[in-house]
């Protein structure tokens, strides 16, 4: 048996086995790697001027421009979690007063603007918007999605910081993860001081 084929391997201890073996697994680790950085993400933020973590945040009604039903309240789920996770602590969510029924009668413009009524009577400094421009799974079963968020300045009403992303996932992404990774870097780019 020594030095020859059992069936159909070459013998144990070869060098050659070892350097196919070798070359083999360094294809599988590459195309591994690849599949795992092959989820693409685009984003652009514009330049955040420095925002107090100590001031009252308000996250208001995210805009669903997307045909998924709920992937506002969805993003604003997300929102809040992410701008506490970056040290802010005075952040509440808008909750509305009207009754279910008419809040499903509003449109997300008419929520957003007694969003901003709301946050201006109560005293907030900063509010957190988002928009869900897509939410959902493409023809070949990629999660698919693309927000947008941006900071305002309650008092004055003027937008400080603004971000857009989209992102696309493979094989067994989910929507809601990929919503949260892309959120992540969205909120990154916004300059929190203690």
């Amino acid at each position: 048996m020594n030095g020859q084929k059992v069936f159909g391997h070459p013998p144990r201890g070869g060098g050659a086995w070892h350097a196919l073996r070798s070359v083999v697994h360094g294809c599988l680790m590459a195309l591994v790697l690849a599949l795992a950085l092959s989820a693409c993400t685009t984003t652009r933020a514009s330049k955040s001027p420095p925002m107090k973590a100590k001031a009252k945040w308000v996250v208001l009604p995210a805009a669903n421009r997307s045909t998924t039903p709920q992937a506002g309240e969805r993003l604003e789920a997300i929102l809040l979690a992410g701008i506490r996770t970056r040290g802010v602590t005075a952040v509440d969510p808008y909750v509305s007063n009207k009754d279910a029924e008419a809040q499903i009668l509003e449109s997300d413009d008419q929520r957003i603007l007694a969003a901003q009524e709301y946050a201006r009577a109560h005293g907030y400094q900063y509010a957190l918007a988002g928009t869900v421009l897509e939410w959902g799974y493409k023809g070949d079963g990629d999660a698919a999605v693309g927000l947008s968020v941006r900071v305002i300045d309650v008092p004055t009403g003027a937008t400080l910081f603004v971000a857009t992303g989209s992102r696309t996932g493979w094989g067994r992404a989910n929507v809601t993860g990929d919503a949260v990774t892309l959120t992540d870097e969205l909120l990154d780019a916004i300059k929190i001081e203690p």
